[in-house]
């Protein structure tokens, strides 16, 4: 268990499988595999058990803001960085694909690109902002908390916000299957409960096999549902109940990750060192393959021929294309944060961030 004063390079390294994952998941869905598959092939069952065991990546990433943010100070100039960094490519991406053709976007788009917060451009980054200014609150709330309170809380989560509308097939308290700012208010409070209580600490050496058992479960789950659904209804919509950010099953293998993750212990100098280099740029790999000139162009079912691969191809080929993306895009934003660096943003952003608070601040005194 490492100590409080220690980086938990772990956690670092959770961010990049995370973004990894969300990559894979962008490969396999947008990228045409998952709808070019062979219903009843084994092509079809291993593109959705990738899929499936991915599919809690997103998740990962809201349990992490609130493992590591618990015990911070909140820091304005965070948002204003991001909004600096979304906005860089938001509207970067839509002029340069207006010099190449400017009949390639949609006034809808460009105007999307000047608000991409406010339009929801990206749908990750504008629930992050509603969860951001709830922050100084919730860990508040949180650090007054004793261990029982935190455990009922955690457990109201988890019951009202995955398990019943799950049970129930509906969206009961508007957490859009978990692509919301409710959702990831209720992620950053269990990633919180985990920093200060560390669970589970029975399970030791046994988190990545509970994950697998999340994974294998809702794998199996679709495709009973899906035989079941077909032969009823000859459709297998029904298939996906429990592949969706707040399934219990999705839920708890995130968490499982977490955990994992939360107790490695890495020593090696040069794997840190690469850890630390991609873990802060991989947001922007998400940012930039969704923006939507891209989303719609370049990653439109572009990888559909590994449908009909063979199966290793087609596992090897998804994995490898995905890991690929990754790279290439995470060192762009290696070269946008240099340029940042170079004309002074940063400093731009801690400046404004100040003046912010201390706005903020006087008007709430008078």
């Amino acid at each position: 268990m490492v100590t409080k004063t220690e980086r938990e390079y772990g956690i670092d390294l959770l961010r990049i499988v995370s973004m990894l994952m969300i990559v894979v998941l962008h490969t396999l869905g947008r990228g045409g595999i998952l709808d070019n598959t062979t219903y009843g092939t084994g092509n079809y069952y291993a593109a959705w058990f990738l899929d499936i065991a991915a599919f809690c990546a997103v998740n990962c990433y809201a349990l992490i803001s609130g493992y590591v943010m618990v015990n911070e100070n909140f820091k304005v100039s965070r948002i204003i960085k991001l909004w600096m960094q979304v906005l860089f490519y938001s509207i970067g991406i839509t002029v340069a694909f207006l010099i190449v053709d400017k009949n390639a976007i949609s006034a809808k788009v460009i105007v999307k690109s000047f608000f991409p917060i406010l339009t929801s451009l990206y749908w990750y980054v504008t629930a992050y902002v509603g969860l951001f200014f709830f922050i100084p609150f919730i860990n508040k709330a949180i650090n007054s908390f004793d261990k029982n309170n935190m455990q009922k809380l955690v457990l109201c989560i988890i019951v009202m916000f995955s398990i019943l509308p799950t049970v129930f097939y509906q969206d009961l308290f508007a957490t859009r299957n978990g692509v919301s700012t409710i959702w990831l208010i209720s992620l950053y409070i269990i990633g919180a409960y985990i920093k200060k209580y560390d669970p589970l600490k029975r399970f030791n050496k046994s988190q990545l096999l509970l994950y697998a058992a999340c994974v294998c479960l809702t794998w199996l789950s679709k495709i009973v549902i899906e035989i079941v659904s077909r032969k009823l209804f000859s459709t297998g919509d029904f298939s996906l109940i429990l592949v969706k950010y707040s399934s219990p099953f999705m839920l708890f293998a995130a968490i499982f990750l977490l955990i994992f993750f939360s107790r490695l212990q890495i020593k090696a100098g040069i794997i840190i060192k690469i850890i630390l280099f991609f873990s802060p740029i991989s947001l922007a790999v998400y940012i930039i393959q969704t923006h939507p000139v891209l989303w719609d162009t370049i990653f439109i079912n572009r990888f559909t021929f590994l449908s009909t691969a063979p199966l290793g191809a087609l596992l090897m080929g998804t994995i490898g294309i995905s890991i690929s993306v990754y790279i290439v895009l995470a060192l762009v934003d290696f070269l946008r944060s240099r340029i940042f660096v170079l004309v002074r943003l940063p400093k731009l952003a801690d400046q404004i961030a100040v003046k912010i608070t201390d706005l903020f601040n006087k008007n709430i005194k008078q």
